[in-house]
């Protein structure tokens, strides 16, 4: 008789997320990598869902009885009840983020993105740091592995955790081939005067409108670009935090209004569009664990300056422009740069381009994969 196939429950924190954050599409696009990896006739993928809409992923999705807030209470309080109790036998369960500590009484591997809530506690509301706090301790004494994104996360680890090296394995993250697909110009004129911009004259910032992606650098920079060039706009593309009094205050104070278009979340079909249309994508964030936004717009074709922190230098390379965080006078220079110099860009495009063929999901999914066969 043929031996079963070991059960593998991956638990993503929501299956739909109306903002689109990059822990939300890692678990979606890992998901469907592995139902679509060689792995998939080895192991036998589940999904658990909880409050969530169905949504197709590729596994089967069990859907968890207890509403959210009741059961990441009780998993926080008391590691009770087991997930197997509402998902069935499991032989290995993958948390794909250490949101809430979720019970189980079987082998468990956990996707750690980054320690922020550890590090920059002031970030965060007290609820998301005391589930985090939770989760981390859990897996401190429990986990059979931890997967991370990125060789900075990993030293975040070993520095702020007692989770042992030997039990952490980096497995970099991938882009969509949608991102890398043309873009006819009829796409762009349409989405660009849906969102109220003109192609090929705006920075591209996508993500939240939180303190921690220090768009106040940005927006300090365009003032200073506009000297120069006065054509020059910033368009934010993603949804507001708790802690974006700071970035509206800037702008006003700059008197940016007029050459900042925010534009709330966007849509999957309209981003690679909108990549296209920008003269390069900003990113000045403080800290990512991995850094999912300029990978993609590199494929997408699009220039990328980021910040020279966390793992930003692993995910861009040398294939865009790695600045400090807070030297406004650096940001500006660069995007001028960018705005005026036509060779540069199109240097910035090619490299960019094949950089990010380095990054895929299915690798992804087949190096996960090997983690689970070493936990089994």
């Amino acid at each position: 008789m043929e031996a079963m196939a070991p059960r593998v429950l991956l638990v993503p924190h929501r299956l739909h997320d109306p903002f689109g954050t990059g822990i939300h599409r890692y678990g979606v696009e890992l998901i469907r990598a592995l139902a679509a990896d060689d792995s998939a006739a080895e192991f036998d993928y589940a999904v658990a869902s909880i409050d969530d809409p169905d949504v197709a992923v590729g596994p089967p999705v069990v859907h968890i009885a207890p509403p959210r807030r009741v059961l990441h209470a009780a998993w926080a309080a008391a590691q009770r009840p087991p997930i197997e109790r509402f998902a069935g036998p499991t032989d290995l369960v993958h948390v794909l983020t250490p949101a809430v500590p979720v019970a189980t009484s079987a082998p468990f591997v956990l996707t750690v993105h980054d320690l922020l809530p550890l590090r920059f506690p002031s970030w965060y509301p007290a609820r998301q740091r005391w589930l985090f706090k939770r989760a981390i301790r859990q897996a401190e004494r429990d986990a059979a592995a931890i997967v991370v994104p990125s060789t900075a996360v990993a030293a975040d680890v070993a520095d702020g955790t007692d989770i042992e090296a030997s039990r952490v394995t980096v497995v970099p993250e991938g882009v969509d081939p949608i991102f890398s697909r043309p873009v006819s110009e009829v796409d762009v004129a349409a989405v660009c005067a849906r969102h109220r911009i003109r192609p090929g004259h705006f920075f591209l910032f996508v993500g939240a409108i939180s303190g921690r992606k220090n768009l106040v650098t940005a927006l300090r920079a365009l003032a200073i670009v506009r000297k120069s060039g006065p054509d020059a706009h910033l368009v934010v593309a993603g949804p507001r935090w708790h802690d974006s009094d700071e970035f509206d205050a800037e702008a006003r104070r700059l008197g940016l209004q007029s050459a900042l278009r925010v534009t709330g979340f966007v849509s999957a079909a309209d981003l690679p569009v909108l990549f296209a249309a920008a003269l390069a994508l900003v990113h000045p964030s403080k800290y990512e664990g991995f850094g999912l936004t300029p990978l993609e717009a590199m494929a997408a074709g699009t220039p990328v300056l980021a910040a020279n922190t966390g793992a930003l230098p692993e995910v861009v390379g040398d294939a865009g422009m790695l600045l400090p965080p807070d030297d406004v006078d650096a940001w500006a220079e660069a995007m001028t740069s960018v705005k005026d110099d036509d060779v540069l860009r199109r240097s910035m495009v090619e490299r960019g381009r094949a950089w990010s063929e380095r990054f895929t999901w299915g690798r992804a999914a087949a190096e996960t994969a090997a983690v689970y066969r070493a936990c089994l």
